[in-house]
């Protein structure tokens, strides 16, 4: 019955909470990326953040090897990085993540 609906309603604005979070989490470090030279944007391995973000883990992925569906030399040739930003947290039994990704360019 209603409370049911209740502890739904809780549990589903809390999980948009922690979406939203997890988006700006992703998106400042994309911006923290951007401002870095070319050569100096490398992979981050998944660890914790600081509180007060400290249920969220974030990782960070560079691919130098290989772009998704196009076909040619390997993107270090062309002087091109693939690098995905990656925030995850668990809530309410699961685990939940938001990806956000770029291609970063030599001569930008």
């Amino acid at each position: 019955g209603m409370a049911a609906l209740a502890a739904g309603t809780i549990n589903g604005n809390a999980f948009s909470k922690n979406l939203s979070t997890a988006i700006t989490l992703a998106q400042d470090k994309m911006e923290e990326i951007w401002e870095q030279d070319y050569s100096d944007v490398a992979p981050e391995g998944n660890a914790s953040l600081a509180s007060p973000f400290a249920n969220y883990e974030r990782e960070v992925t560079v691919d130098t090897t290989s772009f998704p569906d196009i076909v040619g030399p390997p993107a270090q040739l062309i002087g091109m990085k693939v690098v995905t930003v990656i925030v995850s947290w668990t809530n309410y039994g699961g685990t939940h993540n938001v990806q956000h990704k770029t291609i970063l360019s030599r001569s930008r």
